[in-house]
């Protein structure tokens, strides 16, 4: 188990060693960055392309009682979530408290923003939706809606699964600060050039070695972050265990359209409304 934990962490280290290099230099410009007006303040449109996480959202669950008897229910669950996947999405608060995601590498004095780093073992499942005709891909006034399958335009692909995250929502207080690399955030919070909370959160996973498991972070630095790491490749590691209950969620989907946040609400919304369904898993 220890070594396991010790690779856990290694990995998420040596993923961010680069990075904490650069955060010396310049600031790397993305597209998001080419985006942003800093005599205003503030992030011009941009399309929000890329994975967009969720709270995560119920989803009905129906097993398959022909089944092997031996079989128990939570590996029936796991076995049909065949994808493992870690993934990094950061995302810029607005005024308003909207939250835009795009492709963020560092975040400058007086912004806000969320880091969140996400564990998913999860199934895929298309999302049909339809775009009206007098609307265009772009900007924040094109809404997406729900629709059948004959009918769809496209589809987005919705994640259901289980997991684990790590949310950090900080402000910058000085300067430039590397976002895509949690020990640097959690190195400018000791600098006192970012303040901020961070959130550890199990997504469909629950029982009594989980909950002892997770630490109550008290601030961000790098050894909450630190234990926040080791905690999640604890859980990770039980998922299997018999006092271990799995319970599927919408944990996220993959905006492969673009547009702003009036369509990515929509989305939630919809998921919200209409999640019998949407989504049918037969284990």
């Amino acid at each position: 188990m220890r070594n396991f934990l010790n690779a856990f962490i290694l990995l998420i280290l040596c993923a961010g060693c680069k990075t904490m290099n650069e955060s010396i230099k310049s600031p790397p410009v993305t597209q998001q960055d080419q985006n942003y007006d800093h005599s205003s303040s503030r992030t011009q449109s941009s399309p929000n392309y890329g994975y967009q996480p969720l709270d995560p959202l119920s989803v009905d669950v129906t097993v398959d009682s022909s089944q092997e008897k031996n079989i128990s229910y939570n590996n029936r669950i796991l076995n049909s979530l065949p994808d493992e996947t870690m993934r990094l999405a950061i995302g810029q608060i607005d005024a308003s408290a909207n939250i835009s995601f795009g492709p963020v590498k560092g975040g400058y004095k007086g912004q806000s923003y969320i880091v969140i780093l996400d564990y998913i073992k999860s199934q895929t499942y298309p999302f049909p939706i339809r775009v009206p005709k007098d609307q265009q891909i772009q900007g924040d006034s094109t809404v997406f809606f729900a629709s059948s399958n004959d009918s769809a335009d496209t589809y987005i692909p919705v994640y259901v699964g289980v997991g684990l995250r790590l949310t950090a929502s900080v402000t910058i207080d000085s300067g430039y600060v590397e976002l895509s690399n949690l020990f640097s955030i959690g190195a400018a919070a000791e600098a006192k050039r970012l303040n901020g909370t961070m959130v550890i959160q199990t997504l469909g996973v629950s029982g009594e070695g989980v909950s002892s498991a997770l630490p109550i972070p008290t601030q961000i630095n790098t050894t909450t972050i630190q234990n926040a790491l080791v905690a999640i490749g604890a859980i990770r590691s039980k998922l299997y265990q018999s006092n271990t209950r799995v319970t599927p969620r919408i944990v996220g989907f993959y905006n492969n359209v673009g547009n702003g946040k009036n369509s990515m609400n929509y989305f939630i919304s919809t998921f919200l409304n209409h999640k019998a369904n949407l989504i049918h898993m037969v284990k």
